[in-house]
């Protein structure tokens, strides 16, 4: 089982609401530059 089919199975189980986001980089500024853009985006301004 991959770590993220385990944190979907255990988040699912506690019935948090989560979005998962994978982005093409590593972790490093361009990474956190995308991810904050997207939460920005789709969650900080609706």
């Amino acid at each position: 089982m991959k770590k993220t089919d385990f944190s979907h199975a255990r988040m699912s189980e506690l019935g948090l609401d989560y979005t998962y986001l994978q982005v093409p980089a590593a972790h490093d500024w361009e990474c956190w530059q995308l991810t904050f853009a997207n939460a920005a985006e789709n969650f900080l301004w609706k």
